[in-house]
């Protein structure tokens, strides 16, 4: 059998035979990147140090799962909750280098498993919800402490740090949450959101409800009287414009409603450039990340 890489080479002879010189060249080159992107041995630099996940079911399905890794120390860890959040390429994964800097600093990380389908409106928080409770219930003998946890995510994240209904109903304390990250949040506000279009429009009332008794409980926007979470952290990629515009806006109104709130944003990851791979380079992409969680955790 030929090698992959001169059956790939002979391909390439044979498609450009046909082609002008210039487009040739070009597509010669195109190529040739491709096989570059393919083969180039992996920089070791992007993979985190390994640490095996404790795996735990915190309900019966098949996909209510938490990888949960534990900080050693003395004492009780504090805990990130990390919803739906995973960036990987080339070897890198931004939640190996979260959990390691985190592990790092003393930190316990759980991660809750995202459930993809189209579920009734309130599912995909009161399963949160029950993680989070599932979590504190074990506190003692996962070494972590209920009451000083931050949750990170997207959307629900935000939720489940406004609307305290949600962990309410699985006897959380909004109390216990010191902190939420909101990562390229964009349906914060599904009132306006709505107004965008016709299609955001039918497919927000298709995951939350056509009336306004229905989908006003999953808009953050509308639940910024306390009690609320202590302090959120709002981070979004710059090229992202409407994720940039929905952060600045919840920003203005959870600062307006008297609660503690920053913004930053990140400029998506550079081959070449490691300070952009989020948490991979101290004091590079996703340090602002790191600094809020571990002031919200502390004080």
């Amino acid at each position: 059998m030929l090698p992959a890489m001169f059956l790939l080479r002979l391909l390439l002879a044979v498609a450009t035979l046909a082609l002008p010189l210039a487009a040739r060249a070009q597509a010669s080159q195109e190529v040739e990147r491709q096989l570059r992107e393919v083969t180039r041995p992996a920089d070791m630099r992007m993979v985190a140090p390994h640490a095996p996940a404790e795996r735990m079911k915190y309900s019966s399905r098949y996909w209510q799962e938490i990888h949960f890794y534990p900080a050693e120390r003395p004492d009780p860890a504090p805990l990130v909750v990390l919803f739906g959040f995973h960036r990987r390429s080339a070897g890198y994964s931004a939640d190996d280098w979260l959990r390691y800097r985190l592990n790092q600093n003393g930190i316990s990380l759980a991660i809750v498993s995202y459930h993809s389908g189209r579920p009734r409106p309130g599912f995909e928080m009161e399963n949160k919800a029950r993680a989070i409770a599932y979590l504190r219930d074990r506190g003692a003998e996962l070494g972590i402490n209920p009451g000083r946890i931050v949750l990170a995510g997207g959307h629900d994240a935000a939720l489940l740090g406004t609307n305290e209904a949600f962990l309410a109903a699985s006897d959380v304390p909004i109390e216990a949450i010191r902190g939420v990250v909101c990562v390229n949040c964009t349906v914060l506000d599904i009132d306006r959101e709505m107004a965008r279009s016709d299609y955001v429009r039918g497919q927000l009332r298709r995951a939350y409800g056509r009336e306004p008794e229905e989908y006003r409980p999953f808009s953050p926007v509308r639940h910024l009287a306390a009690p609320n979470a202590a302090r959120f952290f709002l981070y979004a990629l710059e090229d992202n414009e409407e994720a940039v515009a929905s952060s600045q806006d919840f920003m203005r109104q959870l600062v307006g409603a008297g609660i503690p709130a920053s913004l930053a944003t990140f400029t998506d990851s550079r081959e070449g450039a490691l300070e952009t791979f989020l948490f991979v380079e101290p004091g590079g992409a996703g340090s602002e990340v790191l600094q809020f969680i571990d002031q919200a955790l502390v004080q």
